[in-house]
């Protein structure tokens, strides 16, 4: 009986450890395939607001922004209006209350530095005088890095406009790699020269957001019940394979034909890679809705 329970403690155990083991690689690999086609759908949006030629936009949140691109670290990723985790999981987000591109005062962006592209992962290899350009519709904007400093989340102080008379950015994202304990902080300053276009009329929908960009546990109650769905589907899906794999030992045990041996491979072959594919599905589902329950980090 002891021997019994300590086999069933050391597979779960196993199993646990494979399951954390996926669940880091999707928070690393998995995410970043989902941002790259948010980016993509961001630069048809781009594009097809080019094309159109508004004479005015209306920033709301979740929508695109424009560009960012940082030259030394070879960093081109498109922006969106917004810093909520929804906005963050497609590129680099523009805090609502913060600046717009090219506007007096402080232009605050955030974007992720170990998950969801990781388009921030290098930033704490920027040095003073690298270029930060942030191109939007309303022209092409340069940006000299002055400095960086490391905060804890709660210091957002980093936000504030420290003098209204000067265009300056302030990029953020968590430090160091693969922790939220601290924020990584880096100004830069807007160059006098600057790319003429159209003046256009922009208009920007401010709502409140949480600056600290430090959501703990259940930050996203929508994603408790799915969790917990995909989560039995994966039981689900244990139970069945563990029963397949008893009745195909079972039947390859029986005396049989050639021909019916054949045909047992052959089911055994298509029962495996079915299950495969339907748990990896269950998986992906699982990992992803649990990360809106999880504490999040940037």
């Amino acid at each position: 009986m002891v021997n019994r329970i300590l086999q069933l403690l050391g597979r779960a155990l196993i199993t646990l450890g494979l399951l954390m083991g996926a669940f880091v690689a999707y928070q690393l690999w998995g995410t970043g395939i989902q941002q790259k086609n948010d980016q993509r759908q961001l630069a048809r949006e781009f594009t097809q607001e080019l094309i159109a030629a508004p004479e005015s936009i209306t920033y709301t949140e979740g929508s695109i922004a424009g560009k960012i691109s940082i030259p030394a670290l070879r960093v081109s990723q498109w922006l969106v209006m917004g810093v909520r985790i929804q906005d963050l999981k497609k590129g680099p987000g523009i805090f609502t209350a913060s600046a717009l591109p090219g506007e007096l005062g402080n232009l605050a962006i955030a974007g992720h530095r170990t998950s969801h592209g990781a388009p921030f992962k290098n930033l704490d290899k920027l040095v003073p005088d690298d270029s930060i350009i942030v191109t939007t519709r309303s022209g092409t904007y340069t940006y000299k890095v002055t400095g960086s400093e490391i905060v804890k989340p709660k210091n957002v102080e980093v936000l504030n406009v420290v003098d209204p008379t000067k265009a300056v950015v302030t990029l953020i994202t968590c430090h160091p790699k693969n922790s939220n304990s601290r924020r990584l902080i880096i100004h830069a300053t807007l160059l006098p020269e600057q790319t003429p276009t159209i003046p256009i009329v922009v208009t920007k929908i401010e709502k409140s957001e949480e600056p600290a960009l430090d959501s703990g546990w259940f930050h996203d109650s929508s994603r408790t019940l799915p969790t917990i769905l995909w989560g039995m589907a994966l039981i689900a899906h244990w139970w069945v394979a563990q029963r397949l794999i008893r009745r195909f030992r079972s039947t390859a045990t029986a005396e049989k034909s050639i021909k019916a041996t054949a045909w047992d491979t052959f089911g055994t072959i298509v029962g495996t890679v079915s299950l495969l594919l339907l748990f990896v599905m269950s998986l992906y589902m699982f990992f992803k809705n649990l990360s809106g329950v999880l504490p999040t980090n940037i």
